[in-house]
């Protein structure tokens, strides 16, 4: 600040000659400018100063520097504030006053552990602030942005922020887009993902953390993450259904609204799951699907599928098997043989006698009929003989 304690920034056309303080520990400090560095203030003496020795790369300077120019010219009456702290020994890259919402943005433009984005995303929300995170798109391995579909590994922090679906990305021309798109299964940084344009307009909203149903307020911009709180549904199938054709089913109910279904958990009679919709529902009722925006206790869901699907379950237990009607109707058809005994039971009983009076296997009346057919064997040879002579 200037002697006047005025907030001035280094890429503001200031004076050499001029007095500057540390905003911060109010010693005095050097504005320094030249052909190879860039415009920056340092301690004329070295003091204990969260802002004494700090080396700040390039990108993270200009990143600051567009986007403070940015809001200043969008919004002129806003007050920003860079290099805050908020907390002791915990610097904000800038923050913002609005009308309704203070909110944090912190600029990302080196390798830093998620824990870390984590932890300072929980000290500022404990005092009510949501952070809105930008990363510099060399974290990707690019120089500007593409419109193809990509699928690469990137580093861990952006797969657990694209994963909440607050990734935003700036180039070095300034230019800020969000990064969507999806883990890879089985994988832990490879990604799936798209840039697309966003609109500044900033969303306050408290995202879920899926792995361990924690929330991180964060900002977005554009419009809300779909895993934002509000966008919560318990979700509960009956069991008939399964997991196969829960989504057809929820496309079903659900037609004109994009969801996306987080930890499914099978039990004995239902499915229970988490879904994030962007459709402001208090309750959705079926006779397969129950949906809530809080958590239903179990007999709840219970006594709802068996009230829901009780005449189902009546109609297939008063029917008889498939294979128990097949032998009913063979019994019902009469058999041909009772038929023809019906229609000439003479006829019937000589068929029968015919069959008892088979006498093939007599050996009696087989020597008979071997006597007699040699008898009228010779008898033919008498009357040839005659009639030779």
């Amino acid at each position: 600040m200037n002697e006047s304690k005025e907030i001035v920034y280094a890429w503001e056309e200031l004076s050499r000659g001029d007095l500057y303080y540390c905003p911060h520990c109010y010693s005095e400090m050097i504005y320094r400018k030249g052909e190879i560095n860039r415009p920056h203030f340092a301690h004329k003496a070295l003091v204990d100063c969260p802002f004494s020795g700090d080396n700040e790369s390039k990108e993270h300077y200009d990143m600051k520097k567009i986007f403070f120019n940015f809001l200043k010219n969008k919004y002129p009456s806003l007050t920003i504030e860079l290099e805050k702290c908020l907390i002791p020994n915990r610097r904000a890259d800038m923050v913002i006053y609005g009308q309704s919402q203070t909110l944090v943005v912190e600029f990302q433009a080196s390798k830093i552990e998620f824990k870390d984005v984590k932890e300072r995303t929980q000290d500022y929300n404990k005092l009510g602030y949501p952070v809105l995170w930008i990363f510099h798109i060399n974290r990707f391995g690019y120089e500007q942005f593409h419109n193809e579909k990509k699928r690469k590994q990137i580093p861990y922090e952006l797969v657990e922020m694209l994963r909440l679906d607050s990734l935003f990305v700036m180039d070095s021309k300034g230019f800020i887009q969000k990064c969507s798109g999806k883990k890879t299964p089985k994988t832990k940084k490879v990604c799936e993902y798209r840039f697309f344009p966003v609109k500044m307009d900033f969303k306050f909203n408290r995202v879920i953390r899926r792995d361990n149903n924690k929330s991180l307020f964060l900002c977005q911009l554009g419009k809300d993450s779909i895993y934002s709180k509000k966008n919560l549904y318990y979700g509960y199938g009956y069991l008939k259904t399964g997991s196969k054709n829960l989504f057809s089913k929820l496309k079903e109910l659900l037609p004109s609204a994009f969801f996306k279904i987080e930890k499914l958990k099978r039990f004995n009679n239902y499915v229970a799951f988490l879904l994030f919709m962007e459709d402001e529902r208090i309750q959705i009722k079926s006779a397969e699907l129950f949906l809530s925006k809080k958590n239903v206790e179990t007999e709840s869901i219970i006594d709802h599928f068996k009230r829901s699907n009780q005449p189902q379950i009546s109609k297939v237990s008063v029917q008889k098997p498939k294979m128990d009607q097949k032998s009913d109707k063979k019994e019902d058809v009469p058999r041909v043989s009772n038929i023809v005994q019906a229609k000439s039971p003479e006829r019937h009983a000589n068929i029968q006698d015919f069959k008892s009076n088979d006498y093939s296997n007599n050996p009696l009346k087989e020597k008979i009929n071997k006597n007699k057919r040699w008898l009228t064997i010779i008898l033919k040879s008498i009357k040839q003989l005659f009639k030779f002579k």
